[in-house]
């Protein structure tokens, strides 16, 4: 799972345990209960930040080029597509020996940028082994 979405996780789960104690306290002390309205509060924004992170802090690979291989983050939040695994050069990664690179539309945080550069993970149906790959096996 990526960072992202264990984010999310973390997130609904968060959301969702105010939510029950929302529940508790107004079950509790009724309507107006100021620990009922604290984990309203809370919650909205756990919810919030979910919302946020849902629309992608990290690029999905399902939005990359084809020709992409690699992603990174700069210093400055810029995501960029890289055709050839890139190299950290200061606050920013560059491409190594030529190659496409693109950069995605919005800036967006996440985790520290030095860690950002990840490889296109594997496609599940490129490593399909039941498909016939010779004329004896179809």
């Amino acid at each position: 799972m990526s960072y992202n979405g264990r984010l999310q996780d973390v997130l609904q789960e968060a959301v969702d345990t105010f939510r029950d104690y929302e529940s508790q306290h107004l079950a509790k002390g009724g309507p107006g209960c100021e620990k009922a309205e604290r984990n309203k509060r809370m919650a909205e924004k756990l919810e919030h930040a979910l919302r946020v992170t849902s629309r992608g802090s990290i690029p999905s690979w399902d939005d990359s080029p084809s020709w992409a291989t690699h992603l990174a983050q700069d210093a400055n939040g810029r995501w960029t597509w890289y055709e050839k695994e890139p190299a950290m050069d200061g606050e920013c990664w560059y491409p190594v020996g030529g190659g496409c690179l693109w950069e995605y539309a919005e800036p967006r945080n996440s985790r520290s940028w030095k860690d950002s550069c990840e490889k296109r993970p594997i496609l599940r149906h490129a490593l399909d082994i039941s498909k016939p790959t010779m004329e004896k096996d179809k």
